[in-house]
């Protein structure tokens, strides 16, 4: 086992080999207690001190999950939105009516009834948290 001295804080870096079965009982050990940081870990091994862990909720964990997806669909409606009133902008300023614009109410319309539709899903998964 090797240390060293950090140079930006007071502490020492330890650098320990362990043979793969150890590894995956190291990873193993500190994932049944909930944590993710190996230095926390090692430390409550060696200090014999609590781990102090918060719990994860599962539930909690796949709404926020369905939750990015959701903000992720959004800003994509967004950048379509953006596209589609600087199609219409251009056109205008140069006076040709195209099938886009023609298209533009319609495609609105849309976007407008999936966007209802992400909101209350964003509010029914927020009401769970």
């Amino acid at each position: 086992m090797k240390t060293k001295k950090d140079k930006k804080s007071d502490g020492t870096r330890i650098y320990a080999r362990l043979s793969e079965a150890e590894y995956s009982l190291f990873e193993e050990r500190k994932s049944n207690l909930g944590v993710s940081s190996s230095s926390a870990f090692i430390r409550s091994c060696v200090l014999d001190k609590a781990i102090h862990s918060v719990p994860v909720d599962i539930e909690k964990s796949r709404l926020s999950a369905k939750l990015s997806v959701i903000r992720g669909e959004l800003n994509r409606i967004g950048k379509n939105i953006n596209q589609i009133t600087k199609i219409a902008s251009a056109q205008e300023k140069k006076g040709l009516p195209t099938d886009e614009l023609t298209k533009l109410p319609t495609q609105l319309e849309q976007m407008s009834i999936l966007l209802g539709k992400h909101k209350l899903a964003i509010q029914q998964i927020h009401s769970l948290l």
